[in-house]
């Protein structure tokens, strides 16, 4: 018996293993200071999206490709953020054996469920879509019905029967084999729901390669004030819809097993894994957007991104109208008024290009408030204070 219950292992006539799916151990690099990046940190033209297999991937001539390496507590999606050197199908990682230990090569590319390997005493599975090669701390499992799978898998019951079955923090692929399912319970509906409330949370940051859009400015509203207010209902209701969603698949697997006296299906808000709205944090974003307008990086006419590798090769000026990207790629940030193009002046411009000139008193006050403005400060003092001096921790 895995519980005080009537409910043992032999009610469930499948495990994961072999019959719902594959779970796999990954790639370990040995020296991931020389085989991985932050996606940030490489040229956006190197990088290989969206393959499908290793065929596709040598012959696209990319040497960097998205890299699943586990990541914090998050379900349902997220935790993209690392690029390994795959290049001429991992010749450098292959010439690296034996120190280097390439798993499960066949497997590289797919859609994929994974985990953490070092975990909480909850799950956190997350779907990761085609294209990705995985790590030897994100673990991964291979379905035909990835949504349907993960269903069961961040459902509460699934914790119950993995804390059973190994009470530790280290998750490893064995115990994900052999948990023992039913598949008449999956919900793929609500469970792809999630995935994709998760995913538009993920993509809403600068930290996703698939970001389009500040989600201020997305808001379409006269001022920013009323921007940011729309965005902050708008990420409540998402939490809500996640939180509501999660419980009843919670739910659907207690009520499958009887176990309304040992579970109870409340989602603490701790476990609903979306970034909550945040006045300060969120017109940081908001500054850190703008500057990435200056530089060129995003364009307010164009969704995602529009430059992000070097060289000033191929750049475009033409894809800048609303609001030009700087002319020499240099922002000054200074405590004083010295340069005519410095980051506090192109702020006012770049306020009057999305909300207009009408709102951009209001708007720069309601910014400078959001950034610790002090009583004896303009709001263009405590912008420039901002930028000279907090914008750059906040980036580190």
């Amino acid at each position: 018996d895995v519980c005080s219950s009537d409910l043992t292992y032999s009610c469930f006539p499948v495990t994961i293993r072999g019959d719902v799916a594959d779970a796999r151990q990954g790639l370990a690099t040995a020296d991931n200071n020389r085989f991985l990046r932050f996606w940030q940190e490489v040229g956006i033209q190197k990088i290989g999206f969206g393959m499908e297999s290793r065929q596709q991937a040598q012959s696209s001539h990319k040497k960097w490709f998205p890299y699943n390496k586990g990541g914090e507590f998050r379900k349902w999606y997220g935790n993209q953020e690392y690029v390994v050197n795959w290049e001429n199908d991992g010749k450098e990682l292959f010439e690296f054996l034996p120190r280097s230990v390439i798993r499960n090569p066949s497997y590289y590319f797919k859609p994929s469920i994974s985990w953490s390997r070092i975990t909480s005493s909850f799950n956190s599975f997350r779907f990761y879509p085609t294209g990705f090669i995985f790590d030897q701390a994100g673990h991964s499992i291979f379905s035909n019905d990835a949504p349907a799978t993960m269903s069961y898998l961040n459902s509460k019951f699934c914790s119950f029967i993995l804390n059973v079955m190994n009470p530790t923090m280290n998750l490893e692929v064995g115990y994900i084999q052999s948990i023992p399912v039913a598949t008449k319970t999956f919900s793929e509906k609500s469970s792809s729901i999630l995935i994709d409330i998760a995913k538009k949370d993920w993509e809403s940051y600068e930290t996703s390669w698939d970001f389009a859009q500040n989600p201020i400015i997305r808001t379409q509203q006269p001022n920013l004030e009323q921007a940011f207010s729309t965005w902050e209902q708008q990420n409540a209701d998402a939490v809500a819809e996640m939180k509501r969603l999660e419980e009843e698949n919670n739910k659907l697997f207690i009520d499958a097993y009887g176990l309304q006296d040992e579970l109870t299906p409340d989602v603490p808000d701790e476990q609903i894994t979306l970034t909550r709205a945040d006045r300060e944090k969120d017109s940081q974003r908001l500054v850190s957007y703008a500057l990435g307008c200056m530089m060129g990086r995003y364009s307010l006419d164009e969704p995602g991104l529009i430059y992000a590798h070097a060289g000033n090769q191929n750049f475009d000026a033409s894809r800048y109208q609303r609001f030009p990207a700087d002319a020499d790629g240099i922002i000054p940030l200074t405590e004083m008024h010295w340069f005519e193009d410095d980051a506090t002046h192109r702020i006012r411009e770049f306020l009057t290009a999305v909300w207009g000139k009408d709102t951009l008193d209001a708007n720069m006050l309601w910014l400078a408030e959001s950034l610790d403005k002090k009583a004896n400060e303009t709001a263009e003092d405590t912008i420039r204070r901002y930028l000279a001096s907090k914008f750059y921790k906040d980036h580190m």
